[in-house]
Order: C-alpha cells, then sequence, then structure tokens
C-alpha cells in the first residue's frame, strides 16, 4: 500500500501535512529530521516523499542525493518557506518531482501526491519487469549471453561470427534462441527493456 513519506523538522508544519494528508485517506508516516527518515529507510516502501528543502543537518536536496545513490526510485516533493527562482530550478533539476512554496494550496499538494503515486506504480511495474529480465537473462547460455552483449552493442551477425570464430547461421540461431528465452520480440526491444 502506498503511502506519503513525510520528512519536516518544524512539529506544527509536520503534524498539519500528516492530518492534510489522513483526511484525504492516505496513510501517511512522518520524520522530524532526514536522519530519522533515513535509519528507518526500506526498499520495500512504496509512495512517495514529502521533505522540507530546508532542514538541520541533512537538507532534502541532499536526502535526495542519499536515496538516488540507495537506488530508492520514490518521487520526492519539495517544500519550503524559504524558496527562491534559483532553489526551485535546482530541485527540479536534481530529479523531485514537484516543488511548493509555503503557503501552498492544500488541493495542489493533494493533486502531486496523488499524481506521485501513479509514477511511482509505474516505476515499481518497471522495477519487476527488469528483475524478471534479469532472471531470464541468468538462465541464457554462455554463448547466448555472449550473443546477446555483442548484439546489444550494435554488432551484426557477421561481426559476432568472426569474434567467436562461428558460423553466421550459428549466430542467428542463438539469436533466435535467446530472443525466445527473453520474451521478446528484437534486439532493440531487449535494450528498450534491459534500459
Amino acid at each position: 500500500m502506498q503511502k506519503v513519506y513525510i520528512i519536516e523538522d518544524n512539529d506544527g508544519a509536520r503534524n498539519l501535512l500528516k492530518e492534510l494528508v489522513a483526511t484525504s485517506g492516505i496513510e501517511a508516516r512522518s520524520f522530524p529530521d532526514a536522519q530519522e527518515f533515513l535509519d528507518q529507510f526500506n526498499h520495500s516502501w512504496v509512495g512517495c516523499i514529502v521533505t522540507d528543502v530546508r532542514m538541520p543537518r541533512i537538507s532534502g536536496i541532499a536526502l535526495q542525493e542519499i536515496l538516488r545513490k540507495r537506488d530508492c526510485n520514490m518521487p520526492i516533493i519539495f517544500i519550503s518557506g524559504y524558496a527562491d527562482v534559483s532553489m526551485a530550478v535546482d530541485v527540479m533539476k536534481s530529479g523531485a518531482f514537484d516543488f511548493f512554496e509555503k503557503p501552498f494550496s492544500n488541493h495542489a499538494l493533494l493533486e502531486s501526491i496523488n499524481r506521485a503515486f501513479v509514477l511511482n506504480t509505474e516505476i515499481q511495474a518497471n522495477e519487476e519487469k527488469k528483475v524478471e529480465l534479469e532472471e531470464k537473462i541468468s538462465l541464457l547460455t554462455k554463448r547466448e549471453h555472449e550473443v546477446m552483449e555483442c548484439l546489444m552493442t550494435g554488432k551484426k551477425n557477421k561481426d559476432v561470427a568472426e569474434l567467436y570464430d562461428i558460423s553466421v547461421r550459428t549466430v542467428e540461431v542463438h539469436r533466435q534462441r535467446l530472443l525466445n528465452k527473453l520474451n521478446v520480440k528484437s534486439v532493440a526491444d531487449l535494450i528498450l527493456k534491459h534500459a
């Protein structure tokens, strides 16, 4: 179940955000600072993060960078009471999902949270497909794996045949087998799904 993870160092603002989210029927967890969130963070969490930009010790922007390094793909919505144009531009360039300056419209924030949930669902589905594809790739024979790697870098069947001193027909057979095993229609489709 998707949740909103609220990170806000101001107790009053944090409680108001949690109440706002709860009134719309969305479950929320709140944290007084980024460190406490990071200490409890679990990769099984799904939903989105709503965080203040300016917080003591670890800012919202620093938190975003830490989460990126931890392969967390949850959308992040930033809020700030001290925003300026350059700050908004910086957080959006860093991959923020949205940015709100206090005071903000409750309706707009809730709409943004719902859009972030939709994005997170898509991200989760894509991650599951990637894991499934990686599992299938691990079942390829050594030669099929070698052929796949070559084809994904743009080599033609003839180039692969010369590289491994096998016939073009053998490369074609390996190519077809690996596409069938990976349940993809073409090398282009494989590259798209593997990206």
